[in-house]
């Protein structure tokens, strides 16, 4: 079976068959004039002189700061990288693949700015099989979807992992305990009573020696 995405919706079966039975992928010849005339409305604002929010301007409170021409690539690229982020269980293939599929499905639409590249590259991904790893948690604000979607988008970035159809990627190894530091071995000494340490004054006999400010000297403080 293949799936035509183009400008429209897809079906839930649609969605399954390529998440969960593995049909092939092709994008409308119609979606990708879409995506074409959509990036040279991009491209026309990445060079004008007048800011643009997310193009030559920073996002968010750092709407109003003017991006100078020569750094906007590297403000996209360093958008993307910032939602490379992830953790929590892995998520499931087929969810997975239904997430990529979806995207693929909006940027058909036309509405994105992306590359027709960008679009064939989802295409492809799911025509070979090639699912990243999606971890549940790490996204931001409002937008629950900007971290799944980034790592979804990993594997053409090569900035991520990724796994054949039939296995996922091995958890990592546990990190070895880390050796105790002078410091904390110094607060561990500190707390655990020592044998030559006053239990009470010998003046007044309050008890801790700490509490009897009359008579009783404050303890050394620690080195740093």
């Amino acid at each position: 079976m293949n799936v035509v995405v183009g400008v429209g919706a897809l079906s839930a079966d649609e969605v399954v068959s390529v998440a969960r039975l593995g049909a092939r992928v092709s994008i409308a010849p119609e979606a990708l004039q879409e995506i074409a005339r959509s990036r040279e409305v991009v491209k026309a604002l990445a060079d004008d002189a007048k800011p643009h929010y997310g193009v030559s301007t920073g996002f968010g409170a750092l709407a109003t700061r003017h991006i100078p021409t020569e750094l906007r690539t590297q403000l996209q690229r360093s958008l993307v990288r910032s939602h490379a982020a992830g953790s929590g269980p892995e998520v499931e293939r087929e969810v997975v693949r239904a997430l990529m599929l979806l995207r693929l499905s909006t940027l058909a639409t036309g509405r994105t700015g992306v590359r027709t590249e960008t679009a064939e590259a989802y295409a492809a991904l799911l025509n070979a099989g090639i699912t990243p790893v999606v971890h549940e948690y790490g996204s931001l604000g409002c937008s629950g979807d900007l971290a799944p979607s980034r790592t979804a988008r990993s594997p053409s970035w090569a900035r991520a992992s990724s796994a054949p159809p039939t296995a996922r990627a091995s958890p990592p190894p546990k990190p070895s305990p880390r050796p105790a530091s002078p410091r904390s071995s110094w607060r561990r000494r500190r707390a655990s009573p020592s044998s030559t340490a006053p239990t009470a004054c010998s003046a007044c006999s309050s008890s801790p020696p700490t509490t009897c400010a009359a008579c009783c000297a404050p303890p050394t403080s620690p080195p740093p």
